[in-house]
């Protein structure tokens, strides 16, 4: 195998770009002015309601008693106070103000994922009345356990990904779409520097996985292993990301053969993209690798046409990992640190790469048995390079398998993988803060499963395993553990702290979360996976 890079080859290749890239066409022009965009342009806080013309209001179930007696119209006894109902007031028609009250459900059971949801259908409701400007009463009162700061970010949080909206695909124009909310206002007791800070870092967790969002929801046309480079090197240019693209040649140079196999049959080359900041040989490192297939036709394992019709959102995790490293190093979290997208395009063509042969990643030689599991390949470029570089640890996420929407369902949360307690640890907490909720399968090592995916006398390993449908995200993370270490310089292989997750079931609005206001329902990406990264890696640094 080739020489693979080091940390100090990276310090020397790794840097800001000076300029934005040169794009000549102009749908993918429309799109870099826009994905980077903020749904609302203005949040701020405000001390008092002043002259907007919405408010609206959070109404615990005890409290709906105490409202009809203070309201001058009385509140329809319909309105309980129960979780998302909602109903509109005007309780002072002089200046023609409006009232929107949202029933928070029981006061002692309302946590930061209530308070997020109350900010998705405080927008919502705006949007549905009609008003692009809202202003949000923060809940308050004796029993309320979340303090004014968690209240900021949560409500800002779920306001802003509420307020998301692709529509660059509908033939309207903007004076008929529908009312979009532009000004956003929290009522707030003081307007301090900690408020301040958590309204900045709701704002900025928000962008983050609002564009994972956009990324993810660009048609494969418009987003490919061509066009996406492009888009990340602008990000990098805005964000001031260190960054770097190794196009297959050099990786096929340096014994990494999964994004150029994969790719092979698409007009697109694949690469891997690195982004980040890289500024120290010897102090701790930490590496994100995501899936980046922009489409995935199954390659000669074809797909079915409905498997086909949603494969644009195979890139999801590369979004999630660049866009955690925007919000780390933006909120002055972590330094050090590299996200790695692993982007190709799984066509079909004469050039395809086929079953029964046998590639190069790393120190591994693998075998094909199905080229429907390519996205272990790609990320297993990214596993072999990242892990050279001998990092603290390593995390993969990916849209990976089918069998972890079977064994969890659509919506209700990743399959996550990991041997190491403390990253389990830190994953289990940055889940519970964010809601990004994840689902353990210790079992993955077991060696039983390693057995499973072994490639006999044929290669070093398979890329699908002997036990055929079964536990297939189990052994896809196996896959991946199998291809995170290094050679230690007794010659001898170190495994690199390591967790997967496998966040297929969260790729869209479907399921259990079709109905939830931060989201917009079949089709449309959630952009998971950011936020939770973005606070693991801050948990790690603050431990």
């Amino acid at each position: 195998m080739g020489q693979l890079l080091t940390r100090a080859d990276l310090m020397r290749r790794l840097v800001v770009p000076k300029a934005e890239p040169a794009i000549s066409d102009k749908r993918l022009q429309d799109h870099a002015d826009r994905f980077l965009q903020p749904s609302i342009q203005t949040v701020g806080l405000r001390l008092a309601e002043q002259s907007t013309k919405l408010v609206v209001k959070g109404l615990f179930e005890e409290d709906v008693g105490n409202m009809r007696e203070m309201s001058s119209e009385s509140v329809p006894p319909r309105f309980r106070g129960k979780t998302g109902e909602v109903l509109e007031l005007y309780n002072d028609p002089s200046p023609g103000q409006h009232t929107i009250l949202i029933g928070l459900g029981k006061r002692e059971k309302f946590d930061e994922e209530g308070a997020r949801n109350f900010g998705a259908l405080a927008v919502r409701s705006a949007e549905n009345a009609k008003f692009d400007v809202v202003t949000i009463d923060l809940p308050s009162g004796s029993g309320v356990t979340l303090k004014e700061p968690a209240l900021v970010e949560a409500i800002t949080l779920g306001a802003m990904l509420s307020s998301y909206r692709y529509d660059q695909r509908l033939g309207v124009s903007e004076e008929d779409r529908p009312v979009a909310v532009k000004e956003l206002y929290l009522l707030v007791e003081e307007d301090n520097e900690v408020n301040r800070f958590q309204l900045k870092k709701a704002l900025t967790l928000a962008g983050c996985q609002n564009t994972a969002r956009y990324l993810s929801d660009m048609s494969p046309d418009e987003l490919n292993p061509a066009t996406y480079p492009l888009l990340l090197e602008l990000f990098a240019h805005r964000f001031g990301l260190q960054f770097l693209r190794l196009m297959p040649e050099e990786l096929v140079a340096m014994g990494l053969e999964g994004i150029a196999n994969v790719g092979r049959a698409s007009p697109n080359p694949g690469s891997l993209i690195l982004l980040g900041q890289m500024d120290s040989e010897t102090d701790p490192l930490h590496v994100m690798v995501g899936k980046g297939i922009t489409f995935d036709s199954g390659g000669m394992s074809v797909k079915s046409a409905e498997g086909m019709f949603d494969m644009h959102m195979d890139m999801e995790g590369s979004a999630a990992v660049v866009n955690a490293i925007r919000a780390i190093l933006q909120l002055g979290w972590q330094s050090n640190i590299l996200a790695l997208a692993c982007i190709a395009e799984n066509r079909i063509s004469e050039n395809a790469y086929l079953l029964n042969s046998a590639i190069q990643i790393g120190r591994r030689r693998v075998l094909i048995k199905n080229t429907d599991a390519e996205g272990r390949l790609v990320l297993g470029d990214g596993l072999a390079l990242g892990a050279h570089l001998r990092p603290d640890n390593m995390v993969t996420i990916a849209t990976l398998t089918g069998a972890a929407i079977i064994a969890l369902s659509k919506g209700m949360g990743a399959a996550a993988f990991t041997a190491d307690d403390r990253l389990k640890a830190n994953l289990v907490q940055a889940a519970q803060a964010t809601g990004e909720r994840v689902h353990f399968f210790d079992t993955f090592m077991d060696p039983a499963i390693l057995e499973a995916i072994k490639g006999g006398d044929l290669a070093d390993l398979a890329n699908i395993s002997n036990l055929g449908k079964e536990a297939g995200h189990i052994t896809a993370a196996r896959f991946l553990r199998e291809l995170a270490f290094y050679v230690g310089d007794d010659g001898k292989e170190v495994h690199v702290p390591f967790a997967h997750v496998d966040m297929a079931p969260m790729m869209d609005g479907s399921g259990a979360l079709k109905k939830d206001p931060r989201f917009r329902g079949d089709g449309f990406a959630l952009g998971y996976g950011a936020n939770l990264l973005a606070r693991f890696y801050r948990d790690l640094k603050t431990k």
